[in-house]
């Protein structure tokens, strides 16, 4: 009504009022007419409206465009000497050089904001957008440091709303901190709680963080069926394009893992679609390239796996995250392998073995460890396949990951006797050759029964095999 009327003043206070919650819910492009109805005038004397637009902007995939908008926000409360305002603006400035891939700004944007005065929220979202670039640039001590603090800030308020916020902050890269899957499921359980089945811009964000977290776990069956209907929400919405990328790229792995290649296929197409409305910077496309050329592999259309790597290497820069020159070698080294250059293949696999020990985020995509086992196996090489092959299986029991399928992980011995019992050995043979006791054999193969939801031997071996465990 105040728009109507030309009441312009009013109509911008009341703009200001409101602005906050509409963004809140998703109403981003109703937010921006208001704002854009506005004289220009009115406009640019208050910061506000700026930040408000601003903020839309980033929103809605496109933080080049929201850049000059905050610039300008910042600029008025400067002026005004009103320093909360001030560091609202360098928050989101902060978040939109994360996703130009300007490292360097946003540690200076984020330092500046939080020498200001900041809101709980505020507070908690300029320190998971430095750890965000801190993960990507493997400086884990401040990345810890800062998912610590903001994650002690939600715990300690229990504010539904600042649970909202760190759960829109949390993309995939958290799940490599310490204990940090068992924090972010903790908040996005809570919140879910509270929201209840309704769909909202919030549930939205909650799923979309949780399809992550089943597949890193596991529960493929629940990750799928999370990360369609965090899609199914999104559209009704008009869309959440950060969110709406990430959860395409997990359920396109898992589809992958589940051998539909059609489903997968169709993910691919959200992803990439997605991505290219975003603009994405190639600082982010190497891993997203890289699920895509591996799944092509993986799907023997081999044509397209090489397409994909030569746009890999067209995304080449100096100043690239430490993990795209790794994704490179590991896609290299499966197309290598693919036209039967073995030795070449291996040379490959061995030295991206090497860099991925200084590449913690190579986690997220894979192993190049993994990769040259298979390698190794493919040509019959057993002992040295399984020597590669053991630390992995003993890191995911120590780190509680289970193997897909099953609620638990194989330990190396378990997976020496399980090899044995394929054999067709018996305990006897089996403490002979691994120099334990028969005792010790049948709680070994009791284990395995338990773990591989097997009431036999022979049904463990089946079952092991079909896991491709065998």
């Amino acid at each position: 009504h105040y728009l109507a009327a030309e009441m312009w003043e009013e109509a911008a206070e009341l703009i200001e009022q409101v602005g906050p919650g509409c963004i809140a819910q998703g109403l981003w492009n109703t937010l921006e007419d208001w704002i854009c109805a506005l004289p220009p005038e009115i406009r640019m004397s208050h910061p506000r409206l700026l930040y408000l637009q601003g903020v839309c902007v980033w929103q809605r995939g496109n933080p080049y465009a929201a850049q000059p908008l905050l610039e300008q926000a910042l600029q008025g409360f400067e002026d005004a000497g009103d320093e909360p305002g001030q560091g609202e603006v360098l928050v989101d400035l902060a978040i939109c050089a994360l996703l130009q891939a300007d490292w360097e700004r946003v540690q200076t944007l984020s330092s500046q904001a939080l020498a200001c005065p900041l809101s709980p929220q505020s507070r908690v979202q300029v320190l998971m957008t430095r750890a965000a670039q801190a993960i990507l640039q493997e400086n884990w001590p401040q990345a810890e440091a800062d998912f610590n603090e903001a994650f002690s800030l939600v715990e300690e308020s229990g504010d539904p709303e600042l649970q909202s916020v760190f759960a829109l902050h949390c993309s995939p890269v958290f799940a490599l901190l310490p204990r940090g899957p068992e924090r972010i499921g903790q908040v996005c359980a809570q919140v879910a709680t509270l929201l209840g089945d309704t769909p909202s811009l919030s549930r939205v964000i909650v799923e979309g963080t949780l399809v992550f977290l089943h597949l890193w776990r596991g529960k493929l069956d629940e990750g799928i069926e999370l990360g369609e209907r965090a899609l199914r929400f999104s559209r009704r919405l008009g869309g959440t394009p950060y969110l709406d990328v990430d959860v395409a790229a997990t359920l396109a792995v898992a589809y992958t893992l589940r051998g539909d290649d059609a489903a997968a296929d169709r993910c691919f197409e959200i992803l990439f679609a997605q991505a290219e409305q975003l603009g994405l910077d190639g600082a982010f496309m190497a891993g997203y390239l890289y699920l895509l050329g591996r799944t092509r592999w993986l799907q023997g259309r081999l044509e397209e796996a090489r397409e994909v790597y030569a746009r890999m290497l067209s995304l080449r820069r100096p100043d690239e995250l430490p993990l795209a020159p790794l994704l490179r070698e590991m896609m290299r080294g499966l197309l290598e392998m693919a036209a039967g250059r073995y030795a070449v293949a291996e040379e490959i696999f061995r030295r991206a073995v090497a860099m991925e020990q200084h590449v913690r985020t190579a986690a997220l995509f894979g192993s190049a460890r993994l990769l040259l086992a298979y390698l190794l196996l493919k040509r019959n090489r057993l002992r040295e396949a399984l020597a590669e092959f053991e630390p992995l299986l003993a890191a995911c029991a120590r780190e509680g990951i289970p193997v897909p399928g099953t609620g638990e992980a194989l330990t190396p011995r378990e997976l020496e006797v399980l090899r044995l019992l394929a054999a067709g050995a018996s305990n006897r043979a089996i403490a002979e050759r691994l120099f334990i006791s028969q005792n010790t054999v049948k709680t070994h193969v009791a284990r395995i029964l338990r773990k591989l939801d097997a009431s036999s031997r022979t049904e463990a071996v089946a079952r092991a095999r079909e896991l491709g465990i065998l």
